[in-house]
């Protein structure tokens, strides 16, 4: 998997190979969250969701950037 930014002690990442849709990983301190790119949907365990907030955030915010990397990782 690709380290795509770290906040805090999460990193937010885009395997390659990885199956569709487009998502990422937020992973770190015990949280392994799923940020799909298309909709921004938010898969885990609630706890997990509210832990790493901030990394959600910021792929909320750079979605655009992390479709373009995905794209690039998985579709050249």
């Amino acid at each position: 998997m690709g380290n795509i930014k770290k906040i805090g002690s999460f990193i937010i990442l885009i395997g390659d190979p990885e199956h569709e849709p487009p998502h990422c990983h937020i992973i770190g301190g015990g949280v392994d969250v799923i940020v799909f790119l298309d909709d921004l949907s938010v898969i885990g365990q609630a706890k997990q969701i509210r832990e790493a907030k901030k990394a959600i955030k910021w792929a909320e915010e750079n979605r655009d950037r992390l479709m373009e990397i995905w794209i690039k990782m998985h579709r050249a």
